[in-house]
């Protein structure tokens, strides 16, 4: 038996066993997959962790996914670049990080909406999960705005072009596809109003909440033109999947299984 891991601080919510577990069984795998709550304090002992939990793989979730890179002995290009990792493989005992929210977002976006080149996007949030939303669209031509509370703390956000601001300055009716990479909303509580941001949205912006396991209040003033991160999350586990083991997971078959309990 192969045991895999996600973790993170909170860690209550995730559906990640669900997907995992389901997808194993679907493929015949002999593994298993936990949640695995590691607090901030408790992040630099994680190689031992992995090796008392006899662990070949992990998720990486808030607020992990950049300050686990110090913990890593190879890190992917990609995953380099955008400055934050999401999944671990441990190979020979080396743990070497990849990013997947990059291929998950970018899976889902180009599924529900049509993107154009010289699309004006707004993340809200300057975390991991940011960084990878801030690359896709770079790659895919948009230009970027990041909003977040400490603009100084953007200065390193990435090397790829970007403008950064904070809540209290965004004005909404500039943007055509804004993302919500802010924990807000995990508990029902609207993101707009609780940053004081004035919900002057354009009348045919796509709103994407990273948030998966809720429909979001942010996604109410986007009149159905828009999406939760469900399916990000989907793509995502199914890429770290064939990562960890080379094959190809039942992506659909586990999107049908999550209508049923969420």
């Amino acid at each position: 038996m192969t045991n895999f891991a996600v973790i993170g601080d909170p860690i209550k919510h995730t559906l990640s066993p669900n997907i995992h577990n389901h997808n194993f069984e679907l493929n015949g795998d002999d593994h298993t997959y936990v949640a695995l709550h590691i607090t901030p304090e408790q992040l630099p002992n994680i190689r031992q962790t992995i090796e008392d939990k006899h662990l070949l793989g992990l998720n990486v979730t808030i607020p992990h996914k950049q300050t686990i890179m110090t913990y890593l002995d190879k890190i992917s290009p990609e995953a380099t670049s955008i400055g934050a990792v999401n999944t671990v493989h441990v190979n020979d005992g080396r743990l070497i990080g990849y990013n997947t929210d990059v291929s998950g977002y970018k899976k889902m976006l180009l599924e529900h909406f049509d993107i154009a080149k010289d699309m004006k996007v707004l993340i809200l949030g300057g975390g991991g999960a940011a960084k990878a939303v801030h690359y896709v669209h770079h790659q895919l031509g948009g230009t970027v705005t990041v909003a977040v509370r400490n603009v100084e703390k953007m200065k390193k956000f990435s090397e790829l072009p970007y403008e950064v601001l904070h809540f209290g300055n965004v004005d909404l009716s500039q943007y055509d596809c804004i993302i919500n990479a802010t924990p807000i909303g995990l508990n029902g509580e609207d993101v707009i109003e609780t940053l004081g941001i004035e919900p002057n949205f354009k009348n045919d912006a796509i709103g994407i909440d990273l948030i998966y396991h809720t429909k979001t209040p942010f996604l109410s003033y986007f009149n159905g033109n828009s999406i939760g991160g469900l399916n990000m999350l989907v793509h995502q586990a199914m890429d770290a999947y064939a990562i960890w083991t080379g094959k190809v997971g039942q992506t659909n078959a586990v999107k049908e299984m999550l209508k049923t309990i969420i």
